[in-house]
């Protein structure tokens, strides 16, 4: 029984994904609400200046993770579209940590787009969303690193390069131990519908058929 080649393996596969995606959704996406809030404050209380405005970036990115949160949680969103929330959000948060950086460049605020860039990928679960994504992502960062550094920009854009490629790596680490779990499903399922010798379906396979 070779499940490798079963016209159903990719749909098994997929399937597994979008409801691992669905299930981790509503957490990862409260815990950025909470990361994006604290790092808020944490900046609020320890600034020198009374800037309102990235405090004002910051408080609508985390209100933008949480109401996805909630969308995911609470409502019968298509399972296709929650890797896309998670990605979307995760491009909003960058795109305006990149702004503040324009306005007010410092290491540590490179440092915090280094780190989202390198974390939301693996929560995504979808290698179409974080390409997509990753696009506008790095290309905002390379404007960025020209503007803050200069002629040492070469080394931040390739920190943003590295950061993503990282990113890559883990989700597609995740997404193999995921399809791992999805042929396993797979080849338990068919273990116990069909005859192990001729393939043949047997009653419980005839039952769930009728």
């Amino acid at each position: 029984m070779r499940i490798a080649q079963d016209s159903t393996i990719t749909e098994e596969r997929r399937s597994v994904r979008l409801v691992q995606a669905k299930r981790e959704a509503p957490v990862s996406l409260g815990w950025m609400a909470f990361a994006v809030t604290v790092l808020s404050l944490a900046s609020l209380l320890t600034s020198q200046d009374h800037d309102w405005v990235p405090h004002a970036l910051h408080g609508g990115i985390a209100l933008l993770f949480a109401v996805g949160a909630l969308v995911v949680w609470r409502t019968a969103v298509p399972d296709a579209l929650v890797p896309w929330i998670v990605a979307v959000s995760s491009l909003a948060a960058v795109l305006s940590f990149e702004l503040e950086i324009a306005r007010h460049p410092t290491a540590l605020g490179m440092a915090y787009v280094l780190v989202a860039m390198t974390a939301f990928a693996p929560f995504a679960l979808s290698m179409t969303a974080v390409l997509t994504v990753a696009v506008p992502m790095f290309l905002g960062w390379v404007v960025v690193s020209n503007d803050v550094s200069g002629e040492n920009a070469t080394g931040w854009v390739l920190a943003g390069a590295a950061a993503l490629i990282v990113g890559f790596v883990s989700l597609r680490v995740r997404l193999k131990g995921i399809d791992e779990t999805a042929d396993a499903l797979l080849l338990n399922r068919l273990q116990a519908t069909r005859d192990p010798l001729t393939g043949v379906l047997n009653r419980r396979g005839i039952e769930e058929r009728m």
